[in-house]
């Protein structure tokens, strides 16, 4: 349990760092970290971490009679935790931009105005392809790894099991970065029509820009 444990605050830790460094900036370029964003990330730190570990909680504190609870809690249960915490991990580490917005421009560059609605999309966006990331690295080896140990290989070297475990999971993890970054494009689109009364009359337009993050 405190491997498991251990594992998921490093994990969440990097994952509220990059968030909080790749996160769109335009509202707060030259402002230092208040108290209360402190506070709000080390929440987010500690209700991921130990959300991430519920699946282990259960099999470790519980013994279960049918082996189908088992492999659901030891296998199926993390991959959509691990991917809901994810996503909740950048939508609190990123909530700044829920309530003070996002600069968005028209397709020369030029400021329009800044949008909660771009930036609640930027977010949620960004969320989505996180918990793509994290739950398909999560997934793809858990079942190639079952698929595996019913070979004749993996039967007669019971100890490459682990190895070709750890290799599967760098592999579908370099994979999938490149993927998930690019289900929604850096420079997000939004229509004039979603955004707020005063950056419509502000613009002749139809669609405007906004830099949504990694």
């Amino acid at each position: 349990m405190k491997p498991a444990l251990l594992c998921q605050l490093l994990f969440q830790s990097y994952s509220a760092g990059y968030n909080l460094a790749n996160g769109n900036k335009t509202t707060c370029k030259d402002e230092k970290m208040p108290l209360n964003k402190f506070l709000l990330l080390i929440g987010a730190v500690s209700y991921t971490t130990c959300l991430g570990v519920v699946p282990q909680f259960v099999v470790s504190r519980y013994s279960f009679n049918s082996p189908a609870m088992y492999t659901f809690f030891r296998k199926i249960l993390p991959v959509p935790v691990l991917a809901i915490a994810s996503a909740f991990n950048v939508a609190v580490v990123r909530g700044s931009e829920f309530e003070k917005g996002v600069e968005v421009t028209d397709k020369n560059g030029n400021v329009v105005g800044i949008s909660q609605a771009a930036g609640t999309k930027a977010v949620k966006d960004t969320a989505v392809s996180r918990a793509v990331l994290i739950g398909t690295t999560a997934a793809a080896p858990t079942m190639i790894v079952s698929y595996l140990q019913r070979t004749n290989f993996i039967r007669r070297f019971p100890h490459a099991l682990a190895p070709i475990g750890h290799v599967t999971t760098i592999l579908i993890l370099g994979l999938m970065v490149p993927i998930s970054f690019s289900l929604f494009p850096q420079m997000g689109k939004i229509n004039k029509s979603k955004l707020e009364p005063l950056i419509q009359a502000n613009t002749t337009e139809d669609e405007l820009y906004y830099n949504r993050g990694l």
